[in-house]
């Protein structure tokens, strides 16, 4: 059946993504969960779902809107004008990663991307290349209403196609 990827999901929401895992894997799909922390890998891992860190790689020939990116970051940290500085900040661990996301989409591209609630620049930067390797992309989020959920193919919020 289909390989879908979980996003570097964050840790608050471990709930919600392992009950979808098991939910996927009893319907034949497979699971991988996209960790670019360690601490988030090892907590994956130890819960029996394949887990993959990426680690850093060279930057890819790919024309990357890294700064952009990187100005979602810092406006996410409550910087709406950054300087220079806080951009390169910002952008360091994004072009760091770039290389070895982009690899594990070439050696093993999944048929889904799975996006929940977080918008950061990294989460941003794996849509993006998901989008240039032919993966579809699902951006979920928590809803209006209580036990409700929102979900987008192209982000959440001001991002959302809808």
């Amino acid at each position: 059946m289909a390989h879908i990827l979980f996003a570097a999901p964050p840790l608050q929401r471990f709930h919600l993504h392992e009950r979808l895992a098991r939910a996927l894997q009893t319907r034949g799909h497979r699971v991988t969960v996209l960790c670019t922390d360690p601490v988030d890998f090892t907590v994956w891992s130890h819960q029996g779902l394949a887990s993959r860190l990426i680690k850093p790689g060279r930057v890819p020939d790919l024309p990357l809107p890294l700064a952009e990116f990187a100005a979602q970051d810092c406006l996410l940290a409550g910087s709406p004008q950054p300087g220079i500085r806080a951009l390169e900040r910002a952008g360091r661990p994004l072009r760091r990663m770039a290389g070895g996301i982009l690899k594990l989409f070439e050696i093993d591209p999944p048929e889904l991307l799975l996006l929940h609630a977080d918008r950061t620049g990294m989460h941003r930067l794996m849509h993006f290349i998901a989008r240039e390797v032919g993966s579809r992309i699902l951006w979920t989020g928590d809803g209006l209403l209580p036990n409700t959920m929102q979900w987008d193919e192209e982000g959440l919020d001001g991002d959302s196609s809808v």
